[in-house]
């Protein structure tokens, strides 16, 4: 009698190995697609809500907006955008993931905020996804009371 494993065998085992390797791959790679989308709707939504909040605060007797790039996103104090200052807060975007569409009231790429009432400059969308892949893809809304969803 011969112990041991045929060719047939092993390349069983190695094929059930390989299948699980190439799901857990993909899996990881969806969940990693989605952290990505998530973390920059988060940057989104933390920069909007911050400069909204500042200014509703009056901090400092200022305005704050948001400046929307295709690799960063900036909080700024003021009614425009510097690119210069060094109040600027910057929230850089990965790489793998682009802004696709700033669809702002009145265009431009800039979102400020009124003191004591909150109501945003503009209204729109800000559409983010991923490099390559468009159909992972989040939306930011500013409403006109300067509600952000």
């Amino acid at each position: 009698m011969n112990r041991g494993f045929t060719i047939v065998e092993l390349s069983v085992v190695l094929l059930i190995a390989f299948l699980l390797a190439f799901m857990a791959i993909t899996s990881f790679s969806r969940f990693s697609t989605n952290a990505l989308i998530d973390q920059t709707k988060s940057d989104i939504l933390t920069a909007l809500t911050d400069a909204r909040g500042k200014t509703l605060a009056s901090k400092g007797n200022d305005i704050y907006g948001v400046h929307f790039e295709t690799s960063k996103i900036v909080r700024f104090k003021g009614s425009s955008y510097a690119t210069s200052s060094s109040d600027n807060v910057i929230y850089p975007i990965d790489s793998r993931v682009t802004i696709e569409h700033i669809t702002l009231s009145g265009g431009g790429s800039n979102v400020t905020f009124a003191r004591l009432t909150g109501v945003a400059s503009k209204t729109g969308t800000i559409v983010i996804s991923i490099v390559g892949d468009r159909t992972r893809r989040a939306t930011t809304t500013i409403s006109s009371s300067g509600i952000i969803e």
